[in-house]
């Protein structure tokens, strides 16, 4: 099934004063191969009108594993999560909008767990990175990353 951007209309945006949202971070890990991933391209950049104060990324394993090494990732989509510098959300998702609607939503929520694994906070910190450029070099980003 392809996922559009129409499957989330319905879906009511969380209303936050910007001096007190949250800051979120959210990057999508796929493969060109994989048609999940392609088709799941619409949900994800569908959430991004729902959640205007996430940084999105998108990030193609296999053209910039320089970004993801060591880490060896066998399922798709993976997505990680991280609210105000910390991550909260590291695996696979099924790929549906509500799924994807639901958990930031979820990570929104006050005293979401953290994940402290190293590898996990070492892969944020170079998302980060890979975000922080696509920025600073102006729409010709080393992946490709949705404006937030």
């Amino acid at each position: 099934m392809s996922l559009s951007p129409r499957h989330l209309k319905n879906s009511p945006r969380p209303v936050l004063d910007n001096a007190q949202a949250p800051q979120m971070f959210v990057a999508c890990l796929c493969a060109q191969w994989c048609g999940t991933c392609r088709d799941y391209r619409a949900c994800f950049e569908a959430a991004n009108q729902s959640f205007l104060q996430a940084t999105w990324l998108w990030v193609d394993v296999e053209e910039h594993a320089h970004w993801v090494e060591p880490l060896d990732l066998d399922n798709f989509p993976t997505l990680l999560v991280a609210v105000n510098e910390q991550p909260t959300f590291f695996g696979p998702i099924t790929p549906q909008p509500e799924t994807l609607i639901r958990l930031l939503r979820g990570k929104l929520t006050p005293d979401v767990p953290t994940l402290q694994q190293a590898h996990i906070t070492d892969l944020f910190k170079r998302l980060q990175q890979l975000a922080q450029q696509s920025k600073t070099m102006g729409g010709s980003p080393p992946s490709e990353h949705i404006p937030a």
